[in-house]
């Protein structure tokens, strides 16, 4: 079976248009497998979807996301810009089960505050892995202002924890984080959050 869904919203973000293929030999064991893509707005890329008893499991992902189509919120006071990619062979998070094969996350999501400061280009790129039960993403990034390091931590039970670590060249720009939270650790600046994720935002 093969359809079409035009103008995908979520949280008010405009996803785009998702074209899927759902395949019926899976539906005979209580599982639904669909082939999916999405294109023309927000999101753009392709992944194959299961969904069964056990949870969700995401296979050949390969997407990018335009930040900037979330208007809600905010990324310490700016508005979002930029990209996050995402590619994966396989993604899987469950009680029972966690999955990262060949994944990996980059974005350019810093870039919104780096340009509030005249700085450069500020891109993030790291693994995406399974630890104790959880995924866990590294990224790090180096840009003319300074250099930082993101780390997240997603439970099964969606729960989720944020470590950034930035080391600032400039002292204006560690006074701005500062005021976003961000205090003195060693030679630079930590930062922490967690809570509970919700679509595509917490």
């Amino acid at each position: 079976w093969r359809g079409r869904l035009k103008g995908v919203s979520h949280d008010g973000v405009l996803i785009g248009d998702v074209s899927y293929r759902l395949a019926a030999p899976p539906l005979l064991l209580g599982r639904i497998a669909i082939d999916a893509d999405s294109a023309n707005e927000a999101l753009t890329g392709r992944a194959h979807l299961t969904i069964g008893s056990d949870g969700m499991e995401f296979r050949k992902v390969a997407a990018e996301f335009n930040l900037g189509a979330i208007r809600r919120y905010t990324f310490f006071g700016v508005r979002y810009q930029g990209l996050a990619r995402l590619d994966a062979d396989r993604l899987k998070l469950t009680a029972k089960e966690c999955a990262a094969e060949a994944a990996a996350l980059s974005t350019s999501a810093f870039e919104a505050l780096t340009k509030n400061w005249s700085g450069g280009p500020f891109p993030l790129a790291g693994p995406i892995e399974c630890r104790d039960g959880a995924i866990t993403v590294a990224l790090d990034g180096e840009g003319a202002d300074g250099k930082a390091a993101v780390g997240l931590t997603i439970r099964p039970d969606l729960t989720y924890a944020v470590r950034i670590a930035a080391e600032p060249r400039r002292r204006d720009v560690s006074r701005a984080l500062q005021y976003f939270g961000f205090e003195e650790k060693g030679a630079g600046l930590s930062y922490e959050a967690a809570g509970v994720l919700k679509g595509l935002s917490s």
